[in-house]
């Protein structure tokens, strides 16, 4: 299991590529067999290929991130 200070970084990451566009980088976050279900109840994106693909469409939305409280 990842330490808190291993979890912290990887949701900072997560925060700071979907801030910077960066789609690729997003789904580098993700395990190679890594589902996306947004929103609940639509198909799975299955496989980085797939997330990149969602991501890449939601961050063309001009979609940002902001922490309401520290990680």
């Amino acid at each position: 299991m990842p330490s808190e200070s291993q979890m912290k970084a990887a949701m900072q990451a997560y925060i700071d590529t979907v801030n910077q566009g960066d789609h690729t980088g997003i789904a580098a976050l993700y395990a190679d067999d890594a589902t996306v279900e947004d929103p609940v109840g639509s198909p799975l994106k299955s496989g980085k290929t797939e997330v990149a693909a969602f991501y890449e469409m939601a961050v063309k939305t001009g979609a940002k991130l902001k922490l309401a409280a520290p990680i």
